[in-house]
């Protein structure tokens, strides 16, 4: 825990991308009120076809982070090198992956997914998921801390984690 959940330079990279895409987004909505769409996002036809490469890398992305183990668990390990290289750029991918849903969606091109994400349904669900997010740290220290004895790895404990 304390050599890799507790180290900032382990979640620098989401978090730069993040700070990143962020920055970029506002100052892209801050011209928006005195430059038109249409002139910093300029639309022709080969537009579509961006969209649709952007949506594949993104998904690509995303379900390379999630399924990247998949052979551990189907009786084929991965390698030690392979190992380190999805742990090293999971987070990142991951990453990237959402930044451009992100932008594309704020672009005004992200169709369905938009308007799911953008349903009045997940504001409070989302300032909830902040609240434990915050939280969340001083619970798994509190938790850990105050401990009389060795912590052992069963199903209820990491359950109540």
């Amino acid at each position: 825990m304390n050599d890799i959940y507790v180290k900032p330079w382990c979640r620098i990279s989401p978090y730069a991308i993040g700070l990143f895409v962020g920055y970029i987004l506002y100052e892209i909505y801050q011209r928006s009120n005195t430059i038109s769409w249409e002139s910093l996002l300029p639309q022709r036809r080969s537009n579509l076809l961006k969209q649709i490469i952007a949506w594949i890398i993104a998904l690509v992305v995303i379900g390379l982070c999630i399924f990247g183990t998949y052979g551990d668990y189907n009786g084929h390990p991965l390698t030690r090198s392979d190992r380190i290289t999805f742990l090293t750029l999971s987070r990142t991918g991951w990453a990237i992956g959402l930044s451009i849903i992100i932008i594309t969606c704020f672009v005004g091109q992200g169709g369905l997914v938009n308007k799911f994400l953008s349903h009045k349904f997940f504001k409070p669900l989302s300032k909830l998921t902040f609240g434990a997010y915050l939280w969340h740290y001083l619970v798994v220290c509190v938790n850990y801390l105050g401990r009389e004895q060795p912590n052992h790895y069963t199903v209820a404990n990491i359950v109540c984690i």
